[in-house]
Formats: C-alpha cells, sequence, structure tokens
C-alpha cells in the first residue's frame, strides 16, 4: 500500500554525500568526525517538512525523501548544501566541510517504475555533482 501511495504523490529522492570525509577523520578524529556526522544529519532534519524522510545510508551519505515539486524538492538539496558548506563549530573548533547532492523527482519518470529506479537516477546525479567540481546539486535528466 505504501508503494502506490508514494508512486501517485509528488516527490523527490536526494541522495547527499560529504565532500572530503575521509580527510577529516584522518585529520580531526573519528570523534570529531563522528559529530560531524550527527550535525550534518541535524541540518538535513532542520530543513524537512512533515511527510519527508531523511536516512543516513552508511559512511558519510545520507538520503531523503522529499514530498512536494521538483522545485521544492531542489531548494531542499540546494539549502542543505548551502548551510553545511558554512561548517560547524565542534569540540571548539570550527571544522569545515561541503556536500554535493543528486536529485530525481517522481516526475522525471514513468509511474510504472519502481522507487529503486528513482533512487538509482539520484545516485548518478550525485555521481555528476561529484565530478563536476563538489559542493553543488545535480539533477538527474535523461
Amino acid at each position: 500500500a505504501l508503494g502506490s501511495q508514494v508512486k501517485q504523490s509528488m516527490f523527490g529522492v536526494v541522495y547527499f554525500d560529504l565532500d572530503g570525509f575521509k580527510k577529516i577523520n584522518d585529520t580531526l578524529g573519528h570523534t570529531v568526525g563522528d559529530k560531524l556526522l550527527g550535525r550534518v544529519a541535524a541540518t538535513l532534519q532542520a530543513h524537512t517538512r512533515p511527510g519527508d524522510i531523511v536516512s543516513r545510508f552508511g559512511g558519510d551519505e545520507f538520503a531523503a525523501l522529499v514530498q512536494g515539486s521538483k522545485d521544492r524538492v531542489s531548494k531542499f538539496a540546494s539549502r542543505v548544501v548551502s548551510d553545511v558548506s558554512c561548517g560547524f563549530d565542534i569540540d571548539g573548533q570550527h571544522v569545515r566541510t561541503t556536500s554535493s547532492a543528486g536529485v530525481c523527482h517522481s516526475s522525471d519518470q514513468s509511474p510504472d517504475l519502481p522507487v529503486d529506479d528513482l533512487m538509482r537516477k539520484a545516485d548518478l546525479a550525485l555521481y555528476r555533482a561529484k565530478h563536476s567540481g563538489k559542493n553543488s546539486v545535480a539533477v538527474f535528466s535523461s
């Protein structure tokens, strides 16, 4: 039932990945890295509305299912990327990082395709964002 509800609504999938997270873990330690992940998760959550879902996928990767128009989903991704780039105060030091985001919206595919196809396309968009300079948002287009 949830699958049919999701397919009938307008929503987007956004994948986020921190740029250079390994360097932060290596230079500042895993404790700071873990706290940074918590701050990034809180930033994602701060931009959600009821019905949106945010999840950590593992490592420094996050995903969000964002309800609404393509414009709203893209703005969500841009705001998160912008806020993350401001950095965070962790244990008395300012930790700066950037993130990249890949977006795919339900309006960009046929409703009979599975949701995981949308996820795959968001991942492809993230790959494009990472390889076109990082600290950016890429929206999937065929």
